[in-house]
């Protein structure tokens, strides 16, 4: 087995899971959801399933994503104000050029994670934020923490971070409410809903959340499409002669190869779920990958295929569905269409080591070196 093929390793597990135990107590004390149906359910029910979960130390502290209505629904309700279509779609041209700047000289051969996948996120991220160019080193540094979890990192260097970071929103915040500029966190510095905008504190939560969120799991998001066209050079050809179905690519992607695999809960009182009863207070890991691999929810589910049309949860769903999707998106159409324009012919992944991201709630690489034939 070669380091890609333990991306796909996991879909064999999910696939007799989902036949034989589909909603299980696992021995780590928790519940584990595999069904397309069940998973929607967890992540829809506020009422019987809350977000707020607790992991230790909570890093990313008191965001929208660890909150529920009617608190969820006043964050997301003033997030909203900032992340309209019109302001996302503004970007578009920039995050074009950023791609296309990325590749610019590059050999015929690159590493995808570290010529665009990792690097594009964070540009995007700092764009939206208005932080100068010769931080976003910090900022990739900063979210690198969050994605640590294999590597048990020192706790006194991880507080020593996080108060870095957080001095330096703080700071750029305070200093945007003074002196307004045009990025978008102007627009949710300033937002209202009924006479009430963010508290500071709740302004250093969203950009944490919006570093971690966008920046690995987009990261993910374009590498993992680019492995799918690698491996499936019929799509590829598709793409070459029709650049309007790169969107369809990135979204089956997301499917195929879900970034975030799995999303957490917690039952808020008993529930049944299948067969299952399950006590209040009680873990549930609801996994994404499975439910977009789910038979009962989509025809051939394990064919990467170009003109699919069924919702995936790839995004997640309901109240709590990714309020950066749209930005997500755009950043890995821009990505991959630049490649497309940089890399003719075939892709191939260069016999070389390629190593997973550590956190088990993830799919993606660290690398992920690509030629072209």
């Amino acid at each position: 087995m070669t380091d890609l093929d333990g991306l796909t390793a996991r879909y064999d597990d999910y696939r007799e899971f989902r036949r034989t135990k589909p909603v299980t107590r696992g021995e780590d004390g928790c519940w584990h959801v595999y069904r397309h149906e069940d998973v929607k359910r967890v992540i829809n029910d506020h009422e019987r399933f809350s977000a707020k979960v607790s992991f230790g130390a909570n890093l990313l502290g008191e965001t929208m994503m660890r909150q529920d209505p009617p608190e969820h629904r006043r964050l997301r309700a003033l997030a909203n104000h900032a992340f309209t279509p019109r302001r996302i779609a503004a970007l578009g041209q920039k995050i074009a050029e950023l791609a296309a700047e990325r590749l610019a000289d590059r050999a015929a051969g690159l590493d995808v994670v570290a010529a665009l996948a990792a690097p594009l996120p964070v540009m995007v991220i700092a764009e939206i934020l208005g932080v100068e160019p010769h931080r976003h080193e910090d900022f990739k540094r900063w979210s690198e923490i969050f994605m640590s979890h294999d590597k048990r990192p020192d706790q006194a260097e991880v507080a020593r971070l996080l108060g870095e970071m957080r001095d330096y929103v703080a700071a750029t915040i305070e200093r945007r409410r003074r002196k307004p500029g045009d990025a978008l966190i102007d627009a949710l510095i300033h937002a209202e809903v009924d006479g009430g905008g963010l508290t500071t504190e709740e302004l250093v939560a969203f950009c944490y959340l919006l570093l971690v969120a966008g920046n690995e799991t987009t990261h993910n998001l374009i590498a993992n499409t680019v492995i799918c066209l690698a491996w499936h050079p019929e799509a590829l050809a598709e793409l070459r002669a029709d650049r309007t179905l790169v969107p369809a690519a990135v979204e089956e992607a997301n499917r195929y190869l879900s970034p975030v695999q799995i999303l957490v809960r917690v039952t808020r009182a008993e529930v049944r779920l299948g067969d299952a009863v399950l006590p209040p207070g009680e873990r549930v890991f609801a996994y994404l990958g499975s439910a977009n691999r789910d038979e009962e929810q989509f025809a051939s589910p394990d064919r990467y295929d170009l003109h699919r049309r069924e919702p995936h949860l790839g995004f997640g769903h309901g109240v709590h569905y990714c309020l950066g999707a749209p930005l997500g998106r755009l950043a890995a159409k821009a990505a991959v269409e630049a490649l497309l324009d940089h890399l003719p012919g075939e892709w191939t992944v260069a016999d070389r080591p390629v190593r997973q991201v550590p956190a088990f709630f993830l799919c993606g690489v660290t690398s992920l070196p690509l030629v072209s034939r």
